[in-house]
């Protein structure tokens, strides 16, 4: 289901502006090994109504197609949240005895960032075949520290999302934190906080054991503190991140 709403957004002209970013996208394009049920996206100036006419748009098309969905939205200054909500599917799959439980799925817009090194990487997966644009890992690298570092409540998969990046070699891209006009100690400012929080890791590895495909990498948390020192030691990030990016 997940695939065919991206194909849907994807199949769209102002998907040219619209940037693949987080868990599930880490999963599809890349592989990793962390299942989410939400799809984040980066947005390229593009309105709100533009957005919303695109999820009323996505909303319509399956609708056309008889599955029972109903659209809610939520919109900030920095974001726009969205759910469409499968009214009897579950039960139809025989997932659950009951109509009334509908299955959610979350959409996640935001304009907060600058700079993106556009990426478009042709997925074949599902019987599915969709052109989608978006980053390098070395700016969802940045992404993944921002969000950690200004978490109210620390999310388990930031800290599980940075170990697995870095173990795919990316680097934190400089030239993208000048642009976001975010601190250049970044990094240092991660390993400050979960100093200061450590104590919050078997709680973290309970609640995200069971999002993990194999569920012993929940282990790899108990690295965060180690990585984000290694990350720490790459001055020449800007210099590889221009080779990555030819």
């Amino acid at each position: 289901l997940q695939m065919k709403l991206i194909d849907l957004i994807y199949q769209e002209k102002i998907s040219t502006r619209i940037f693949f970013i987080g868990g599930t996208a880490l999963r599809l394009l890349h592989g990793l090994d962390r299942f989410s049920e939400d799809l984040d996206f980066d947005t390229d100036k593009i309105s709100d109504r533009q957005i919303l006419d695109l999820m009323e748009g996505l909303s319509k098309r399956l609708q056309k197609e008889q599955i029972a969905v109903s659209l809610y939205k939520n919109t900030t200054p920095k974001k726009s949240y969205f759910e469409l909500r499968f009214t009897d599917l579950l039960f139809q799959l025989n997932l659950s005895k009951s109509k009334q439980e509908k299955l959610v799925i979350k959409f996640d817009f935001e304009s907060f960032w600058q700079g993106q090194n556009r990426k478009v990487t042709l997925l074949k997966k599902y019987g599915f075949i969709i052109n989608i644009v978006s980053i390098p890992l070395d700016q969802i690298l940045v992404q993944k520290l921002h969000a950690y570092i200004n978490r109210r409540q620390t999310m388990p998969r930031d800290l599980y999302d940075i170990v697995w990046l870095w173990g795919q070699e990316a680097k934190a891209d400089l030239s993208f934190i000048k642009k976001n006009k975010l601190p250049k100690e970044l990094v240092t400012k991660a390993i400050e906080k979960w100093k200061k929080e450590k104590k919050i890791l078997s709680t973290a590895k309970r609640k995200l054991r069971p999002f993990l495909i194999n569920e012993q990498n929940v282990n790899r948390l108990e690295m965060f503190e180690s990585v984000l020192e290694k990350i720490l030691f790459y001055p020449d990030a800007p210099t590889l991140n221009l080779v990555k990016a030819r």
